[in-house]
């Protein structure tokens, strides 16, 4: 089971270090985090993976926002994975370090292999790189880079996954996740119009920063509690009932009885049944519904 630590110093044995965003935990990434696990134990090193909080391109790339997973599911995927230990750096404390300030703030007595992507920048002004670990340290520590991976002539990466998610591509960003895309959140109250029409709807509170499918009407499924229930959920501003640009997320469980207020539910993404659509009238609004939970039920007894 995986460690989450606070401070380097917490580990008082001898230890490698992996350094990354990995965002989406994607397939590259667990090969190159078993490939990681290997290393440490032909060395009898204890493996710690070394992130970021929040994303670094956020302070970077004016243009990106978005990421794959939240923070807790980042964690929760490298956790499956049984690296020993897990530290996550505060992005906004260490961003203007030296290349050699950032390492001398990860590096103990006991750190003896550090493994680094072959593109991988770090440091003020992203000086840093493999060659300036292995010019300053290589004489002190196993130092080691990896390439890409490859699959299907494809390199999964986290840019090109978000690309799908965009497009609402799933099944080939579970591809590369090597598991179906899902979106956390919490279950808020809402203007319950959904309960009025016979038809109640989770509303997620989420993070603003998520990657998000084009709107529109998606089968899915909820994980809610150790319990799945098939659902169907919709992205987008509902211009039936509002006049509003702001994007909600509502997914409707098929057979639930329940209260979901103020718990976190994972809606996982299957397939797009159609565009957000403004309707004349609420009644064809529900008749609508009706007809996309028959193809949600459609679609989970054919598979």
């Amino acid at each position: 089971m995986t460690e989450r630590i606070y401070k380097i110093i917490e580990i008082n044995e001898p230890y490698g270090v992996l350094i990354g965003n990995f965002d989406g935990v994607h397939i590259g990434h667990q090969e190159l985090i078993r490939q990681f696990k290997e290393k440490c134990a032909k060395k009898k090193l204890k493996s710690v993976i070394i992130s970021f909080w929040p994303h670094p391109e956020v302070y970077f790339n004016q243009a990106f926002s978005e990421i794959i997973y939240s923070r807790e599911m980042k964690v929760k995927k490298i956790s499956n994975l049984e690296v020993d230990y897990f530290f996550e750096l505060p992005f906004d404390e260490i961003r203007n370090l030296s290349p050699r300030s950032f390492i001398d703030f990860i590096k103990t007595d006991m750190m003896k292999m550090i493994l680094v992507g072959y593109d991988f920048h770090f440091g003020k002004d992203r000086a840093g790189d493999f060659a300036f670990l292995k010019n300053n340290y290589g004489d002190e520590i196993s130092v080691d880079s990896y390439g890409p991976f490859e699959q299907n002539d494809k390199i999964p990466s986290s840019t090109y996954i978000r690309q799908l998610i965009e497009e609402g591509n799933f099944k080939q960003v579970c591809n590369f996740l090597g598991e179906m895309w899902a979106l956390t959140g919490v279950v808020q109250s809402g203007k319950q119009l959904g309960a009025q029409i016979g038809i109640p709807t989770a509303n997620l509170v989420f993070s603003s920063h998520f990657k998000m499918p084009p709107k529109g009407v998606y089968v899915t499924h909820v994980s809610y509690q150790g319990k799945i229930y098939n659902s169907v959920t919709n992205i987008g501003v509902r211009p039936t009932v509002e006049d509003t640009l702001d994007v909600t997320v509502e997914t409707h469980l098929l057979d639930f009885k329940g209260d979901l207020y103020g718990d976190e539910i994972e809606v996982v993404f299957h397939r797009k049944i159609r565009n957000e659509l403004k309707f004349n009238s609420v009644s064809e609004l529900v008749i609508q519904i009706k007809k996309d939970i028959d193809v949600t039920r459609d679609f989970f007894e054919s598979v």
